[in-house]
């Protein structure tokens, strides 16, 4: 069986000052471990919240998240899905790490970032 979760938290102010080294930590570490674990996803950071979604063996899922919440540069997560699912939306990438710049904010606003519509647009990473 597999499942997904959907989170955000916020950025804590030690990790945002370092944030591109923050993110290419993230990428580096959880690229390696889920592969291993079998887990797929994608997060995106704005600089000030973290927004991911993971996918893989429900077991594998929850240690994964149980790490997250265990994670210094993680604060105030709020797990907004947490789903038993039939097909991986991620399933090319063991993770995706993708920065919205100001510019990115100014363009993508909802409802152009419905998680329904995405998952019927072809992946780019």
């Amino acid at each position: 069986m597999i499942g997904r979760i959907l989170f955000v938290s916020e950025v804590t102010p030690e990790a945002g000052s370092r944030l591109v080294s923050t993110l290419e930590d993230i990428l580096i570490v959880s690229t390696s471990r889920n592969q291993a674990d079998g887990l797929t996803g994608l997060v995106v950071c704005d600089g000030l919240t973290f927004a991911q979604v993971l996918e893989g063996p429900t077991l594998a899922l929850e240690a994964c998240w149980g790490r997250i919440t265990q994670d210094p540069r993680h604060r105030a997560l709020d797990l907004r899905a947490h789903d038993l699912i039939d097909a991986r939306t991620f399933w090319r990438w063991s993770m995706c790490g993708l920065y919205l710049s100001p510019l990115d904010d100014a363009l993508l606003r909802p409802p152009d970032l419905d998680v329904t519509r995405a998952a019927h647009r072809p992946e780019r990473c």
